[in-house]
């Protein structure tokens, strides 16, 4: 259930970043409150809680030490990110970050601005299948 909830948050993310390069607020508190909500239920607060934490971490090493230009829709959904996968955000948010940099490379851009929320769904989909394969088979 988290997966086709994450797929839809992250595939009208990618939609409104490239088209109006934003991701809408409601859509980021929206993708919080399901997942806090989700693993509320499902006896696993601590997964989400940590989740952001890490995801939090991350970005925080990442802007402070490689200088990087995060949007900020590109921060709060990543934080969503966590709250709806918990820890294994961390793999879809580094995931997404090495594509962007690859693209940005490929392009021959000093500066990289690009949306990010597309990459995400990549990373999400890559790295998912592989846990959607593992779970079943």
């Amino acid at each position: 259930m988290v997966f086709a909830i994450s797929l839809i948050a992250l595939l009208y993310a990618a939609y409104t970043d490239l088209t109006k390069r934003i991701i809408p607020n409601w859509l980021v508190l929206t993708a919080l409150l399901v997942g806090f909500g989700y693993h509320l239920y499902r006896g696993s607060i601590i997964y989400a809680i940590a989740g952001v934490m890490l995801t939090v971490v991350l970005l925080i090493i990442l802007k402070l030490l490689l200088f990087m230009s995060l949007g900020e829709g590109d921060i709060k959904f990543s934080l969503a990110l966590g709250a709806l996968l918990g820890p294994a955000a961390i793999l879809v948010v580094l995931g997404s970050l090495v594509l962007a940099v690859i693209v940005g490379l490929l392009r021959r851009q000093k500066e990289i601005s690009i949306p990010l929320a597309p990459y995400m769904l990549i990373a999400f989909l890559s790295i998912g299948g592989v846990f959607v394969a593992q779970f079943y088979g």
